[in-house]
């Protein structure tokens, strides 16, 4: 932060050091609902700083009405302003420390229940003793138990509180980023600075949650990171793989953007022998967010895509391209043993890649090229369409609903 920031700027970095206090002191009563509650006031203070600073500036009241509207509108932001009003009055929140706890087993929504358990309580703990139930074998053997410690306030009982904060902060910076633009001395922070404090508060469920493979009944995590070759490609790239990455796509549409990425994966896969997941994120059409996901088994699948689907409404992604390696096999007769075996468990199994993308929009595309392998060298056929939906993706399209 520049030393000639807006004082509306120290006092929402002093809110984000204090949010990430009650982060710390989540599993402690007393002293979350101090940090909680300080967080809260500070949140509530940036727009009155805001205003004394600069409320004799040109133009300043006619363009922070404007804000208002939209801030007023918010029902969150019309929480806290209560919420805080609360606090200085009556005292502190009235809180519940509570556990949401899902059984994914499926790509449909999973149900859940919630239920209040104690703070000291950690969210494995909970898993671990849920998953001693009875729990029929076939959802044991491919399901994950997902189970989130949350703080909710009375007045708030449907988001957790952090989260919340989190929501009104991520507002309050879009109105001081317009606000040191419009009256000086500039952003306070560079564009990389304020994506990583935004990074901060997105990545917090990660800590209060826990997930227990079934199968194993062992605590797994969500494996996703960079696909650098996409994203950045340096000098070792371009020598490997010459200009894949450089040329700009052939065209603006939902299927060449498709078919493109699709040849990059073929080309990709003929050199190296292998192609790991990519998902590409889309919004008009650029790129906004690219991620390699590691997918070992079934349970570790429901856990990527469920997480994908939420990197999508971060970004507002409103197209998706996610391109990876499958086995596949020949459909078989009811009554044979082998038919209800999955494509990578069987012997006749062969390999393809595919590219499935999606859109808001509703419109879909899978391309599909098998291929075989001649020693070290990849063996490429034919591109191919599938007008199958990839129920894979369902989470994503659950997130474009919710809007």
């Amino acid at each position: 932060m520049t030393e000639k920031a807006l004082p509306a700027r120290r006092r929402l970095d002093q809110a984000l050091q204090l949010w990430h206090r009650a982060l710390d002191a989540y599993s402690d009563a007393d002293e979350f609902s101090i940090g909680i509650n300080s967080l809260i006031q500070a949140l509530r203070s940036v727009t009155w700083v805001l205003q004394k600073d600069l409320q004799h500036r040109d133009g300043f009241v006619l363009w922070y009405s404007a804000w208002q509207d939209r801030m007023r509108a918010d029902a969150v932001l019309r929480w806290l302003v209560e919420a805080r009003n609360r606090i200085e009055k009556e005292g502190d929140l009235e809180l519940r420390s509570t556990a949401r706890v899902s059984l994914i087993a499926s790509w449909l929504p999973a149900p859940y229940d919630e239920f209040d358990v104690p703070p000291l309580l950690p969210p494995h703990a909970i898993a671990a003793v849920l998953a001693e139930r009875d729990i029929p074998k076939e959802v044991r053997d491919t399901g994950v138990l997902k189970v989130e410690r949350s703080w909710v306030a009375a007045t708030l009982p449907d988001r957790e509180l952090l989260e919340a904060c989190a929501h009104v902060y991520k507002i309050l910076d879009a109105l001081l980023g317009e606000a040191e633009t419009r009256y000086g001395p500039g952003p306070a922070a560079s564009p990389d600075e304020r994506a990583r404090n935004l990074e901060g508060l997105i990545a917090a469920p990660a800590v209060r949650t826990a997930f227990l493979h079934l199968g194993t009944g062992e605590l797994v995590s969500v494996g996703r990171g960079p696909a650098p070759a996409l994203a950045d490609p340096d000098q070792t790239v371009r020598d490997r793989y010459g200009d894949l990455f450089a040329r700009p796509f052939p065209g603006a549409s939902f299927e060449e953007r498709c078919r493109s990425h699709h040849e990059i994966g073929r080309r990709m896969l003929a050199i190296d022998g292998h192609h790991q997941t990519i998902a590409i994120l889309l919004r008009g059409g650029m790129r906004v967010g690219i991620t390699a996901l590691d997918i070992e088994d079934q349970q570790a699948k429901y856990l990527v895509m469920d997480e994908l689907a939420e990197m999508v409404a971060r970004n507002s992604a409103d197209e998706v391209i996610l391109s990876t390696e499958v086995w596949m096999a020949v459909q078989l007769p009811e009554g044979d043993a082998q038919a209800h075996k999955r494509a990578a468990n069987r012997e006749d199994r062969t390999e393809a890649l595919v590219t499935h993308a999606v859109a808001r929009s509703g419109d879909s595309l899978t391309l599909m090229t098998p291929f075989s392998r001649d020693g070290t060298r990849i063996v490429l056929g034919p591109v191919q369409s599938d007008p199958t939906f990839p129920l894979a993706l369902q989470p994503i399209l659950g997130v474009w609903k919710r809007g």
